[in-house]
């Protein structure tokens, strides 16, 4: 019996985990599927075309070993800021972008 109720407890918390994890997934466009884009649509109002288009201009542009690299870092701020216009906004989403994993 004990075997049992252990089962049934683990069968109900993946249950949950799976119902918890489809609400969040259905919280954001299907375009934003990634860590990365997720983390941009997040720090970016929510503006799904916003995000993806910032996603691209850095994944268009970054190169191996970016991160502390002061010259290639300038080159995503670059890209960045053709899109954004706003030198703080740039600043403020490139330090997410660079604690990011994804990138």
């Amino acid at each position: 019996m004990n075997n049992i109720g252990q089962k049934e407890r683990l069968t109900q918390n993946r249950v949950i985990k799976l119902k918890v994890s489809k609400v969040m997934r259905e919280d954001v466009p299907a375009s934003i599927k990634t860590p990365g884009r997720q983390a941009l649509y997040n720090n970016l109002d929510k503006d799904e075309a916003l995000a993806i288009k910032i996603y691209d201009g850095i994944e268009g542009v970054k190169k191996a070993d970016w991160k502390g690299n002061r010259q290639k870092e300038n080159e995503i701020k670059a890209v960045m800021y053709k899109i954004l216009e706003d030198e703080k906004k740039v600043e403020r989403i490139f330090s997410i972008v660079k604690e990011n994993k994804e990138f």
